[in-house]
């Protein structure tokens, strides 16, 4: 248990586990506790680092400008820990700092792993498929169905030649499992 005191704020850290460093940035939903499950597992071969984001507890942010001085957070800490060499984790929101902070400094970057995020990257082919999701999923939660992420792959193991194939859940069977169907095709 850690804190980095910062101009204006707190930067709480853990650090676990020796060799080379592997950082971990949390999403909205999450803190540094988000990584229980992965920091036992890598701890073993990398000194993993994880910490809450300005504003998510227990860090602080005392300036009000939250996600944008992420990348200046996490440069500092890392400047803090004296870590030359990294590979960074983001998970969703985390993934705005790790981009961030790569493309800030590409050479201390050994490894950029983005989980569920664009770092804030968009074009407007991305645009248009978080739309075309978003419509899905609220579609779906309005029958009260499970929507499952997309995979192009329909029921029959068949490769669906629709590029919106994706996997949409119906009523439970009388066995407890669900039927899955392709929502595209409807296999």
């Amino acid at each position: 248990m850690a804190v980095l005191t910062l101009p204006d704020g707190e930067l709480y850290y853990e650090v676990h586990g020796s060799g080379p460093p592997l950082v971990f940035a949390h999403g909205l939903g999450g803190g540094f506790l988000s990584w229980w499950q992965q920091v036992p597992h890598f701890r073993k071969r990398f000194s993993c680092v994880v910490f809450s984001h300005r504003g998510f507890a227990p860090s602080k942010d005392g300036s009000g400008q939250g996600p944008r001085r992420f990348v200046d957070d996490l440069d500092a800490l890392l400047q803090h820990l004296h870590v030359d060499d990294v590979r960074l984790v983001g998970q969703s929101m985390g993934g705005w700092s790790c981009l961030g902070y790569a493309l800030r400094r590409p050479e201390k970057v050994r490894a950029l792993v983005m989980a569920c995020t664009t770092g804030q990257v968009t074009t407007p082919e991305i645009d248009a498929a978080i739309n075309r999701l978003r419509g899905r999923a609220t579609a779906a939660f309005m029958k009260g169905s499970t929507l499952r992420p997309a995979s192009g792959w329909c029921a029959t193991n068949r490769r669906c030649t629709s590029s919106t194939a994706g996997w949409t859940s119906s009523a439970p069977r009388t066995s407890g499992r669900s039927a899955m169907s392709c929502w595209t095709c409807g296999r």
